[in-house]
C-alpha cells in the first residue's frame, strides 16, 4: 500500500525514493551495469532465493554482467507496504520481472515477494541498502 495522502514532510523524501525506483528500473531495463552500482550503498547485501548473498556494489555488478549479456530485464514493483523514518526506509511488495532473451527466444516471467531497505545518504540521494526476494506462490 503506497500512501495516497502525504503529509508535507514526506514529500520530498517519498520523491526520492520514487526516483530512485524508476532509476533502478530503467537501469535494469537498459542493462546499464554502472547505473546499477550506483544505485545501491557501498555496503549493500542482497538475497535472492536459493542463491548465495550478494555483498557490495561489486558484486552486484559481477551478478548482473553475465546476465545483461544474455537477457533484458523488464521490471515492475507493486509496493504493499512502505515505512518512511527519517534516512531509512522499508519496502516491500512483489517484484514482476520479464526477462527478454537478445538472442529472440521466448520471454520468462517471475513473479517474486521483495523486500529492500534503502538509506538517504550524505548527498541526499536514496539508495537500495539490503534487498530479499523469495519465490511468490504459484497461485
Amino acid at each position: 500500500m503506497v500512501p495516497t495522502e502525504v503529509d508535507e514532510s514526506m514529500a520530498g523524501p517519498l520523491e526520492g525514493i520514487y526516483a530512485l525506483l524508476d532509476a533502478w528500473r530503467t537501469a535494469l531495463r537498459e542493462g546499464d551495469i554502472a547505473s546499477v552500482t550506483t544505485l545501491v550503498t557501498e555496503d549493500a547485501v542482497f538475497w535472492s532465493h536459493g542463491a548465495a548473498p550478494l555483498i557490495g556494489r561489486a558484486a552486484l555488478g559481477d551478478a548482473f554482467r553475465p546476465f545483461f549479456t544474455s537477457y533484458q530485464l523488464l521490471q515492475e514493483f507493486e509496493c504493499h507496504e512502505l515505512v518512511l523514518g527519517g534516512d531509512i526506509a522499508f519496502m516491500r511488495g512483489l517484484e514482476r520481472n520479464r526477462l527478454v532473451p537478445h538472442d529472440g527466444g521466448e520471454a520468462i516471467e517471475i513473479q517474486q515477494r521483495a523486500f529492500s531497505i534503502m538509506r538517504r545518504g550524505v548527498d541526499g540521494r536514496w539508495r537500495f541498502a539490503r534487498g530479499m526476494t523469495n519465490e511468490a506462490p504459484t497461485q
